[in-house]
């Protein structure tokens, strides 16, 4: 890739220390805090007293620090702030829960074995998330987020679809739900079943369609409302917005009665319990698990302030994000793996992601945004030198890199393996330049 262009801030030699597990300290090396909290709690001291005319470093010895609420960065009287891992050490943040292994059991229950494909009888397990502290998940809306993440050992785990690869295929359309552009929406459509299989499903709690239900360019959600023994056909729920064509390609997901492949996983929200095919069919490795619906990371109207060499590591929302308060804040190195939605959001002005390696992600790697397309307002923002693949693994059109607004720069990145657009851009006097881009559309059709 062509040479960086984004200067690198100084790094300020008042250092705060962290260290995970460690016991009560002062913020020293030689007695560092236990928290990354304690370190902002000591930054706010500082800003206070007029202690950060140099600005600060908060180094981060290596470990895994598992997050209840979103890591928020804020001004601190426009001081620079770096919040980085120790030379030489692997510091990963994560918002997921970790279920031991042990904590799972294999599933006796009759009524449950009896939803469960006879191949796989033998193979399934559950554990009670009350154990690990998670009560009243919700159920999945997939129509408005991604599905939850869940990882067992260094494997991303896949919810319990039909099929277990690419997709089937509807019968014949016996009605179409309205096209978005037609007037009232007509909700919900009809099609005939091709495949008895699908007869299975008619007792499921939540399950979804995905589907290509008229252009090979939009993938929509829509619930299952029905499944009509009687007449060999299928119903769905929520209207999409071009309609749809008979014999149209979709996968069903979020279903008990398709876990039949290791590594597929459901969740029952009524009974608190989440149900997996483990790798290897025994649970020998932890499983790391997020329903949580905050980003990892958020710079909240920030100023100078960076986070360098960081992985973020399993969560339920976005990895990343940049307010549009924020300014002249920067995300440099790192990996960003198995968040449900984006990799990073960059709002605000003259902000940077740059050096991440971006990754299994239910949405986009990055969002570029910021300026104003009408007003030609400049955003500043960019993304820079970045490795992305596999966007979208929470099903639909999500591309590698996505940029709206005005004047904002993608430059230098790598992008493969996507299943749409490797970048796609919006806006006015936008600069994308010297990005690789290969293994793209792996899905859609007729995108460019």
């Amino acid at each position: 890739l062509a040479e960086k262009k984004v200067e690198l801030p100084e790094i300020s030699d008042n250092k705060i220390y962290v260290r995970a597990e460690a016991g009560s300290g002062d913020g020293t090396e030689a007695a560092p805090f236990a928290t990354i909290a304690e370190a902002q709690a000591k930054l706010k001291e500082l800003s206070q007293n007029g202690g950060l005319t140099n600005g600060a470093t908060v180094v981060i010895r290596g470990g895994i620090y598992s997050l209840d609420d979103t890591l928020t960065i804020e001004n601190m009287g426009g001081a620079p702030i770096t919040y980085m891992a120790y030379e030489g050490e692997d510091v990963t943040l994560t918002a997921g829960k970790n279920i031991p292994s042990d904590y799972f059991e294999k599933v006796t229950d009759k009524n449950i074995l009896d939803k469960i494909p006879s191949e796989a009888k033998d193979y399934i397990y559950s554990a009670d998330l009350s154990k690990v502290g998670l009560q009243n998940i919700p159920n999945m809306n997939l129509r408005k987020s991604t599905p939850y993440t869940l990882v067992m050992g260094e494997a991303k785990g896949t919810l319990a679809r039909w099929p277990n690869e690419g997709y089937g295929e509807t019968g014949e359309v016996i009605d179409t739900g309205a096209r978005g552009d037609s007037g009232p929406r007509k909700k919900g459509f009809t099609y005939e079943i091709s495949d008895a299989r699908l007869l299975r499903w008619k007792d499921a709690k939540n399950g979804w369609l995905n589907g290509y239900w008229m252009t090979p360019y939009t993938i929509d959600y829509a619930s299952i409302a029905k499944i009509d023994v009687d007449k060999m056909r299928i119903v769905g729920k929520d209207w999409n917005g071009l309609g749809n064509y008979g014999y149209a390609r979709y996968f069903a997901e979020n279903l008990l009665e398709e876990i039949d492949k290791e590594g597929e996983w459901y969740l029952d929200t009524e009974a608190n319990k989440l149900y997996i095919y483990p790798y290897g069919k025994k649970p020998e490795n932890d499983v790391k698990f997020a329903a949580s619906n905050y980003p990892v990371i958020k710079f909240v109207g920030a100023t100078n302030a960076v986070v360098r060499g960081i992985n973020i590591e399993v969560g339920g929302n976005d990895g990343v994000v940049f307010d549009e308060n924020t300014s002249d804040c920067m995300l440099i190195g790192g990996e960003i793996k198995y968040v449900s939605g984006n990799g990073a959001v960059i709002n605000g002005k003259n902000n940077t992601v740059r050096d991440c390696d971006i990754s299994y992600v239910g949405s986009r790697g990055i969002l570029v945004n910021g300026g104003n397309d009408k007003t030609l307002v400049p955003g500043g923002n960019v993304a820079e030198n970045n490795e992305i693949n596999n966007t979208g693994t929470g099903g639909g059109n999500k591309q590698g890199i996505t940029v709206s607004g005005c004047a904002n720069r993608v430059s230098n990145n790598h992008v493969y393996d996507i299943p749409t657009h490797g970048i796609i851009g919006g806006g006015m006097e936008q600069i994308i330049e010297n990005n690789i881009i290969e293994r793209t559309n792996l899905e859609m059709g007729d995108t460019g």
